[in-house]
């Protein structure tokens, strides 16, 4: 089951993901707390900078979650953010395919970067097994 993302849900995993309260928030963004509270209420709109605020705070991709949540509170421009949503999308799985694609694993003799070893466990969640840049380590 999928949950819909909306303004108020997006601030109440800010705050339960960062550990600060509304008021902290509010400092942060140079409003105050009654602002908070209205975009929880759906009274006022956050603009894609607060919103990108809060999908960082709470550990959501930004881009992505700006996009959800501004093609709902506009439905003149919904249709944009949702292409450019796709667009986006579209770009993360081609990058991703590059680059699985790219770190194959290599032959004991072969050289390999910090920044492929780095990659190839990023993409693949598993230590390289071979490098001559010494054994890969987990943890």
């Amino acid at each position: 089951m999928q949950i819909e993302l909306d303004v108020r849900l997006l601030i109440d995993l800010a705050r339960q993901k960062s550990g600060m309260s509304f008021g902290e928030m509010a400092k942060d963004l140079d409003r105050s707390q009654s602002r908070i509270s209205e975009w929880r209420s759906g009274r006022v709109k956050p603009d894609a900078n607060e919103i990108a605020y809060f999908a960082t705070k709470a550990g959501l991709p930004v881009l992505q979650t700006v996009a959800e949540i501004e093609a709902k509170l506009d439905e003149r421009y919904a249709s944009i953010w949702r292409e450019a949503l796709g667009k986006l999308t579209a770009a993360g799985v081609t990058a991703a395919v590059v680059a699985t694609s790219s770190l194959s694993p290599t032959p004991a003799n072969a050289e390999t970067s910090v920044v492929e070893r780095s990659l190839y466990i990023m993409l693949t969640n598993e230590p390289r097994k071979t490098s001559n840049l010494g054994p890969a380590t987990s943890g």
